[in-house]
């Protein structure tokens, strides 16, 4: 249970502060914003090559090393037996745009504005996105392949994986959202928003219509819409775990009893998930009028609670299945 907490929330945190520094001085996502740590990383760069020979070649040495990466995941892929194919071209692919990330990174006046602002962060996606398509196409030819006892081993790591990026993309895009209302309110109630700035506490007899009590509210409300994301996360590591223990293609009393806790811990996050959905939808309902600003929206968390029941629904079966076979064996 550790372990799944900490895939889970070391990626949301991630997830949740590139939203947060990708934020604009006026609020909102900003190609500036988000392109600020990269950015950052090219003028150490430039700065390190600028410094003398030494400096030019520990550069030269890091964007080669960081541009060599992609090509070092022929490796593991050769060593669990995967055939080659054509998909392994992305990843020299995949090298050639990081090199064009580095060099227009160090030198952003060759590209000039506004194209300067926003390729470091294009490129970057670029770059996973290939990398995303080599790994989608070498684990399919390893689908092909590899025997049924390595199907299960398999999926592991691709729902561990697809969890991890849920928990990453669902934190970025409920903190973007609720950043940019934040910015929104205060911008709207200059008057009061450099009290809160400055930490002061929320003004209790006034607290109900305050602004304090408004980017509470906000806070609030992006919690309850982020936690079911991360219970549809939390929900795939748990079949990445029943997958790997099937893998074997053996059902034994220790496979019985992982279906019954996964099966239970599905039953609990469909419930959550559709108690924090009412519970939000409630909350906007029940403040809409004390709020300085509102944005009323339905949530309807469909993908977690479809995802939970329908593991639920296959544990059940598993284990149903597995009494079946118990009593046909002592039949016999």
């Amino acid at each position: 249970m550790r372990r799944n907490l900490i895939l889970i929330s070391v990626p949301a945190a991630i997830g949740a502060a590139l939203a947060l520094l990708g934020q604009g001085a006026k609020g909102g996502l900003t190609w500036a914003g988000l392109s600020a740590p990269l950015t950052a990383a090219g003028e150490g760069l430039r700065a390190l090559s600028l410094s003398g020979a030494a400096g030019n070649l520990a550069a030269w040495a890091a964007v080669l090393l960081l541009c060599a990466l992609p090509l070092l995941l022929f490796l593991p892929a050769r060593k669990l037996g995967v055939p080659r194919g054509r998909g392994d071209l992305l990843l020299p692919l995949c090298s050639l745009v990081l090199l064009a990330l580095c060099f227009f990174t160090v030198n952003p006046t060759w590209l000039g504005e506004p194209a300067s602002a926003f390729f470091p962060v294009a490129a970057l996606w670029a770059a996973v996105s290939v990398l995303a398509a080599w790994f989608v196409l070498t684990l399919l030819r390893g689908f092909d392949a590899a025997p049924a006892q390595a199907l299960g081993a398999a999926i592991r790591p691709l729902l561990t994986g697809c969890a991890a990026l849920w928990a990453l993309g669902s934190a970025f895009g409920r903190a973007a959202e609720a950043a940019g209302r934040w910015s929104a309110v205060l911008e709207g109630n200059t008057a009061t928003g450099g009290a809160l700035i400055m930490g002061t506490l929320p003004d209790f007899p006034d607290f109900p219509g305050s602004l304090n009590f408004t980017l509470a509210a906000l806070v609030i409300l992006a919690v309850l819409e982020l936690l079911p994301d991360l219970l549809a996360a939390l929900t795939l590591l748990w079949g990445a775990e029943l997958a790997g223990a099937l893998g074997a293609l053996t059902f034994g009393q220790a496979e019985v009893e992982l279906c019954g806790k996964t099966a239970a811990s599905c039953r609990r996050a469909a419930q959550a998930a559709a108690l924090l959905s009412a519970a939000a939808n409630l909350f906007q309902l029940c403040t809409l009028t004390a709020l300085r600003s509102s944005y009323f929206t339905v949530i309807l968390p469909l993908f977690p609670v479809v995802l939970s029941a329908a593991l639920y629904l296959l544990c059940r079966c598993l284990e149903r299945g597995k009494q079946l076979q118990d009593d046909s064996d002592s039949i016999i």
